[in-house]
């Protein structure tokens, strides 16, 4: 529950008429997909989910992130944790939130606080090495760099990919967003002539080692499968302090389930801590 951050459905307007929407409150991994993760669930799936052992850095930790998956891959990840990829739409409106910002963190431009090119690392990071670009409201880090993010279909109509680097529309047909620590630090979205996100365009099987994926779940759906689970009195404090993390835009949706009567206690418990 501590990899989670709860983001509120809600939208944004990037661009006059045009919406990024999130439909249900979400939960959202609040790093990218580690490998460790990643092994965790190879292990324990029924699907067979890819070695990616090949795509590892030398010596590589847990902590960085899993790479090198195809996108039917990364789904089947997703789905052996009973989550998905977000849409394009749902991955900016979780990076820019409701007032569309430039930056997850905010307006200004700030290259100090995600691991692009101008950092000259070279490699991916742990997650959560740069907690000073989290997403304001949410704290979701890694949202610009680190590796590029698989995103599921639909994507936007009339938005280009700004990685994508020839003149005239994308001719692949899925997405990545975010950049990686390959590129330059770029904004979550602009307009030259043409209207772009943050993204590149990729063939369904491409691989790389700047490539990898983060994961959301319906927070209701996800709650009421698993609460019951986390009831026991030892789990108390961890689920105040989850609460705590996720603040009153948790509050509507955790105060409409306890009061529907009955639940695991640990909802009640992440309420309280929602409240503060």
């Amino acid at each position: 529950m501590e990899q989670f951050a709860f983001v509120p459905k809600g939208w944004a307007a990037p661009f006059v008429g045009m919406r990024c929407e999130v439909q249900e409150d979400l939960l959202v991994d609040r790093f990218e997909v580690t490998r460790g993760r990643w092994e965790y669930w190879r292990a324990r799936s029924e699907t067979e989910l890819a070695d990616l052992e090949d795509w590892a850095p030398l010596g590589a930790g847990e902590y960085l992130p899993a790479v090198g998956m195809t996108h039917g891959e990364a789904e089947a990840l997703a789905a052996a944790r009973g989550m998905r990829l977000p849409t394009a739409a749902e991955w900016m409106f979780i990076a820019g939130g409701s007032r569309a910002q430039s930056w997850p963190h905010g307006n200004t431009r700030r290259v100090s606080v995600a691991n692009t090119v101008e950092m000259g690392l070279r490699h991916s990071a742990s997650v959560g090495t740069f907690p000073g670009g989290a997403s304001t409201g949410t704290g979701v880090e890694d949202l610009v760099g680190n590796v590029w993010e698989w995103v599921a279909p639909p994507l936007p109509d009339q938005i280009e990919p700004m990685a994508w680097r020839l003149q005239g529309p994308s001719p692949y047909p899925l997405w990545a967003m975010g950049g990686s620590y390959q590129v330059r630090a770029q904004e979550l979205f602009s307009f030259d002539g043409v209207r772009r996100f943050n993204a590149t365009g990729l063939e369904a099987g491409h691989r790389a080692d700047d490539l990898g994926l983060r994961c959301v779940v319906g927070a209701r759906e996800y709650l009421l499968k698993h609460a019951s689970s986390w009831s026991r009195p030892a789990w108390r404090e961890r689920m105040l302090a989850v609460g705590r993390s996720w603040g009153r835009r948790a509050v509507p949706l955790l105060a409409r389930m306890v009061e529907e009567g009955d639940g695991p206690s640990a909802l009640a418990w992440l309420l309280e801590g929602a409240r503060g």
